[in-house]
């Protein structure tokens, strides 16, 4: 497959601002991706749309495929200059290059390859994995549209193979205090003061790694508090994201959290369960052998921080990985992906669809 297409048709969809605060660039990078197809009389595309975000499938037109590829296209925000692509040293920059755009254009050019060539596979190409996945993967899941026996997620992995990966809670924690004038706090209490220590105690409970490390980790992701300088705030909110690995009991981090806050409401959001995907699955195992004919070297089995839409598939006890390109900086200002694995990793999904597809 020709890498310089795939390089250019990453640099269009990388242009897209396609996050979910641009609700038209959802359907216009869904569109870049479909229009891929539009010459080949094997695809069957269909098109959906839950709750504004849009997603699609393709698949063979001959009959239901058991093994699908699924990609998302969605960003997270940045700044307008991180939607401009920039290739350098072998390396493709932008928002998306490595979460997951590259990933997605090979996707949609193999599968355009393979259907056209009498593959039976299916690929899901889906709108809202950045903000939790609810209305295109797990929609898409629970409408029985699709119907997988294996799933191959394209999240970045460094061309390891995940089969693990953390459960998510995300938690609301909300201080109220009485307001005042700032000339005069001790007629108030302030909400923000009331959250200092309990916060240093979260911190000391459950430290920041200082390097990576398979433990449960709790970041502040959103502290907000106070409307004017010169008023004492009467309340303040904190958002927590816990990540746990599997063995940690979600229930048990929960309490431990409340009764850090004990003087504050806790809210539950959200809890996601771990990622697990047994190493021992027949399709796992023939995925994992093509990756070591290829890179002739043995695979890893990857543990990953991150969530994304494998969970959906894993809590239907379906086995799934996720498969990436190499590269830096998700969600972060310098955000790259390594081109020089692009023809290994075609190559890779190629043979192993071909055995299991045709």
């Amino acid at each position: 497959m020709d890498t310089n297409k795939i390089i250019e048709l990453s640099k269009k969809a990388i242009a897209i601002q396609s996050t979910t605060t641009h609700s038209s660039s959802l359907e216009e990078i869904l569109e870049l991706f479909l229009r891929q197809f539009k010459n080949n009389p094997s695809v069957k595309v269909q098109q959906f749309c839950n709750e504004g975000k849009p997603c699609a499938t393709i698949q063979s037109k001959l009959m239901e495929p058991k093994i699908w590829l699924n990609a998302h296209l969605d960003v997270v925000p940045g700044n307008k200059n991180l939607f401009a692509p920039k290739l350098q040293n072998a390396k493709l920059f932008g928002r998306g290059a490595l979460d997951m755009k590259t990933e997605a254009v090979c996707f949609t050019l193999l599968t355009n390859k393979l259907i056209a060539s009498g593959c039976n596979m299916g690929l899901m190409l889906v709108t809202d994995e950045e903000v939790g996945g609810h209305d295109g993967t797990k929609f898409l899941l629970d409408q029985k549209i699709v119907k997988p026996e294996f799933v191959i997620v394209g999240e970045p992995s460094d061309l390891e193979v995940g089969t693990e990966s953390k459960g998510i809670i995300s938690i609301d924690i909300v201080s109220h205090g009485i307001s005042a004038h700032g000339s005069k706090p001790w007629l108030g209490k302030n909400a923000i003061l009331a959250v200092l220590k309990p916060i240093q105690e979260l911190q000391r409970k459950f430290p920041i790694p200082i390097k990576d490390s398979w433990k449960t980790t709790i970041n502040i992701g959103i502290f907000h508090g106070g409307a004017a300088v010169n008023q004492v705030p009467n309340v303040c909110s904190i958002k927590l994201d816990v990540r746990f690995i599997p063995s940690d009991n979600p229930q048990m981090i929960i309490k431990e959290i409340k009764s850090i806050f004990k003087h504050q409401e806790v809210l539950i959001k959200m809890i996601e369960p771990p990622i697990f995907s047994d190493k021992a699955n027949p399709f796992i195992l023939n995925f994992f052998g093509v990756v070591k004919e290829v890179l002739k070297v043995k695979p890893i089995f990857r543990k990953g921080h991150e969530s994304s839409d494998i969970r959906f598939f894993t809590q239907k006890h379906i086995p799934a990985v996720t498969f990436g390109l190499k590269g830096e900086g998700l969600h972060a200002e310098h955000e790259w992906v390594s081109i020089k694995e692009i023809g290994a990793y075609i190559t890779i999904l190629e043979k192993f669809l071909i055995k299991n597809c045709i």
